[in-house]
């Protein structure tokens, strides 16, 4: 089963999966994305259409027809079709897309995040009513504000069933946790056990477990303190809040969306110099590694070597 097209999923993406309430700080991860859309959009360049590209397919996984497409709207106002021709666009390599930005939960911010995006210039795309192997008809979109600002998009998919998140997990980019205050963060375990790199607020309590520390630098302006392999001229962040990088993903302050666009970047751009040591695939294979030994497995096997201990 094609488990992407099933759940009409883009082709790359960072994921957010949780309840939308003020403390998992989901608005900080809105702006953070903006601005690693822009950047990204603005570096590669918007490529233009290829002549007949338009024309070349009768339908797209989205649904959307020929005829359908050529009704006369704006590819860039944010429309289900625009959105559709983009996509597509996107796979033809005839348009830089940023990875899109996938949201999995629902609470009572979901409304307020959904219309900052769209002011903020990003096309929302609403499958809160999705159910696998359905058509587009199931989704709707709301155009952003400023088509000139278009340059990424961010999909609603509600609240799903435990069954189905491995689904959102096992094809993201890379999994992201912004919270402000945070006991733990099961998620974080979940996206690891899926082999995911993780950007993670170092106010979760998983943070300095699941992302140790041994291998970090950490960088902020006007004080580098870098590791040995560190580059000092690209740790530099337009903040004086400090991002981490761990040997399976990032640890960074909640309260700088620079830092956490950063920390994107650093993922999923493909002409990063630095990407050769933040290959995505090899913090994943890390992240996989390092939550095995918080399985429960290990947990019972640790727990008869204590109890064979004090009975010695």
């Amino acid at each position: 089963m094609d488990y992407r097209k099933t759940y009409g999923l883009p082709e790359r993406y960072f994921l957010s999966l949780g309840r939308m309430v003020e403390k998992k700080n989901l608005s900080t991860l809105v702006e953070a994305y903006v601005r690693f859309a822009r950047v990204s959009v603005e570096k590669h360049g918007a490529g233009r259409m290829e002549s007949g590209v338009r024309s070349s397919f009768a339908q797209n996984d989205y649904g959307v027809t020929r005829g359908e497409a050529a009704g006369g709207e704006d590819p860039h106002a944010g429309g289900q079709a625009a959105a559709a021709i983009k996509a597509e666009n996107c796979k033809l390599k005839t348009e830089h897309c940023p990875p899109g930005l996938v949201f999995v939960g629902s609470g009572e911010l979901e409304g307020a995040l959904k219309e900052q995006a769209r002011v903020l210039g990003l096309t929302v795309i609403d499958r809160t009513k999705w159910k696998a192997g359905e058509s587009s008809e199931a989704s709707h979109s709301l155009p952003a504000i400023s088509h000139k600002e278009n340059c990424g998009t961010v999909f609603f998919y509600g609240f799903r069933q435990i069954e189905e998140n491995p689904v959102f997990y096992s094809l993201a980019e890379a999994f992201v946790l912004p919270s402000l205050k945070e006991e733990w963060g099961l998620v974080v375990n979940e996206a690891m056990a899926c082999s995911l790199p993780v950007i993670v607020s170092r106010t979760a309590g998983c943070a300095e477990d699941l992302l140790p520390g041994s291998e970090s630098w950490q960088c902020s302006v006007g004080s580098i303190r870098s590791g040995e392999n560190a580059d000092a001229g690209d740790c530099k962040l337009e903040t004086e809040n400090s991002l981490e990088r761990r040997s399976n993903g990032f640890v960074f302050d909640p309260k700088s969306s620079d830092a956490l666009s950063e920390a994107l970047r650093r993922i999923a751009d493909p002409l990063n110099p630095q990407r050769s040591t933040l290959n995505a695939a090899a913090m994943g294979r890390r992240s996989r590694e390092i939550v095995e030994r918080f399985s429960c497995e290990n947990f019972a096997r640790q727990a008869l070597r204590a109890a064979e201990a004090a009975s010695a």
